[in-house]
């Protein structure tokens, strides 16, 4: 049996100026998968790798966990994600689940 993920959307976004970010394309939580650019987490230990599937905290929230004590970690294949050090531009801070 195979599981399919269900797709997160953008609930809320903030522009930033030289913070640390990644885009992500298809990066799981919670089965459910988000593309799309987030904040990598002040508590996330540095240097990221490079290739391969890796768990990254982001500062993110998840809609219906506004009370989440730590960042959540993203699922994230690094052969397909892009990390900027010094990013400008809009991020995502709160995803929730898509509803058709």
């Amino acid at each position: 049996m195979t599981s399919k993920n269900s797709q997160a959307i953008p609930l809320e976004t903030k522009v930033v100026k030289g913070e640390l970010a990644i885009h992500v394309k298809k990066a799981t939580y919670a089965n459910t998968a988000f593309s799309g650019t987030l904040l990598i987490s002040k508590n996330e230990n540095l240097p990221l790798e490079r290739t391969g599937k890796h768990l990254i905290k982001v500062d993110c929230r998840l809609e219906g966990d506004e009370l989440q004590a730590e960042s959540p970690k993203f699922l994230v294949d690094m052969d397909t994600a892009a990390v900027h050090k010094k990013y400008d531009g809009a991020v995502t801070t709160k995803i929730g689940k898509y509803k058709p």
